[in-house]
């Protein structure tokens, strides 16, 4: 039988803040269409207002489950979590450097700020990480 890689505890905990940040999805979707449906105010590239609206959850389901021990699985070490999160964050800050418009156009945001704000999302990951590493070891 194949073994779990998250207790009990860590998987009710993962279902209850997956559920929390779905309502902050709905509710965001919500806000966003009320903006752009009473002020006609275009906020943002289709492209970068997509990515804006699932980082911040993502960052609320993150941060809450790697502060609950929720996050690591038994098969899972934050050292390679680090190091794979920098490596993402790299790979999408280098792809922001060939994108030839500016991040910012009557306006608006443009589809060039979608790799700046997925890389910094890795890196507010991998910070995370780390915080949680020095805490572990401080204990």
């Amino acid at each position: 039988m194949k073994k779990p890689n998250w207790d009990e505890r860590q998987t009710f905990v993962n279902y209850r803040l997956s559920h929390h940040a779905l309502m902050i999805v709905f509710g965001l979707l919500l806000i966003n269409a009320l903006i752009k449906s009473n002020f006609e105010i275009s906020w943002a590239d289709p492209i970068s207002e997509t990515i804006i609206l699932i980082v911040i959850p993502g960052m609320y389901y993150i941060t809450r489950s790697i502060f609950n021990d929720a996050y690591i699985g038994t098969k899972d070490t934050i050292r390679k979590n680090i190091i794979s999160f920098l490596v993402l964050a790299l790979i999408f800050g280098l792809s922001s450097i060939f994108v030839y418009d500016g991040p910012y156009i009557d306006g608006g945001l443009t589809q060039s700020t979608a790799p700046i704000i997925t890389s910094g999302f890795f890196v507010y990951i991998a910070i995370l990480h780390i915080i949680k590493r020095l805490k572990s070891t401080n204990e």
